[in-house]
């Protein structure tokens, strides 16, 4: 669009002190205003400001009293220079913020280091709690005692005062026969059957091992070879004698006037007379 010229003439300062001062000569400025379309053209009619006297800090009034002078007062060459003690001081900074700790040094919007209040609830770390001491291993129970064994079941027909069973002091194993009821002919061998006993007959001169009874079949040696079996006890081959072992409690059975002793021979074999060995735990037995 159009522009307005807008001129300003030219001032000519004189010395305040007298003559021989030169005249200071400004180069005039020329401002270009646009002009809108469709709003008149005014004259334009420039504005001065009047150039304060040299020594003065005061501004001069615009000429319709409202307007901002144009350029700030000049110092003053007279007045010194202010000094750096002269000066306010500087504004002290603002107090810096700690860095919120967390517990993975990361803040609450997922970001290393800052201040953790804006994150999502992160919580100070915290020292582990102490486990708990394990519990002392509880005092074994007291071992129980052990139970007696049960009475043996005594078959029909047998038993009686004196009854019970021969046990071998070596092996400690129990005297039976080979068959499943005692009879003639039955052997006498370590273990086998058992179950039905035996009763020490005494009489004048020797005694008689008899099976089940008093009244039943007596422990006959034999000639050839010497195996023990059952038989009548008519026969003076079932006369024995007992005496006393060197071991307490144990005795000797013997035949043959004492030449001879009943031995184990060894779990299910059949017993024998052997000569008799002192100090033989294999020729002791503990009757009933």
């Amino acid at each position: 669009g159009a522009a307005v010229a807008v001129t300003t003439t030219l001032l000519v300062l004189h010395s305040p002190t007298g003559a021989g001062s030169e005249a200071r000569q400004e180069t005039p400025a020329v401002a270009y205003a646009p002009v809108l379309p469709g709003f008149a053209t005014p004259e334009a009619t420039p504005t001065f400001a009047a150039v304060p006297e040299r020594g003065s800090t005061s501004s001069p009034p615009a000429p319709d009293g409202s307007a901002t002078p144009l350029t700030a007062p000049l110092p003053d060459p007279n007045t010194p220079a202010q000094t750096a003690s002269s000066l306010p001081p500087p504004p002290a900074p603002p107090p810096v913020k700690p860095a919120a700790h967390t517990t993975s040094g990361r803040t609450g919007n997922g970001t290393p280091g800052g201040d953790a209040s804006g994150g999502r609830g992160a919580k100070p770390s915290t020292p582990p709690a102490p486990k708990p001491a394990a519990p002392a291993d509880p005092a074994p129970p007291a071992a129980k005692p052990a139970a007696a064994p049960p009475p043996p079941v005594v078959p029909a027909g047998c038993g009686g005062a004196g009854w019970g069973a021969i046990t071998n002091l070596g092996s400690g194993m129990k005297i039976g026969i080979d068959t499943a009821s005692p009879g003639v002919g039955s052997r006498l061998v370590t273990g086998g059957r058992t179950e039905y006993g035996w009763v020490v007959v005494p009489t004048v001169l020797w005694q008689t091992i008899r099976s089940c009874g008093a009244d039943g079949l007596a422990v006959t040696p034999g000639t050839s070879p010497s195996g023990v079996s059952l038989g009548n006890a008519a026969y003076a081959a079932g006369m024995l004698t007992i005496s006393a072992a060197p071991t307490p409690g144990a005795a000797l059975i013997t035949h043959m006037a004492g030449q001879q002793c009943l031995t184990d021979n060894g779990p299910g074999r059949q017993l024998t007379f052997a000569r008799c060995t002192p100090g033989d735990t294999a020729q002791q037995w503990y009757l009933p």
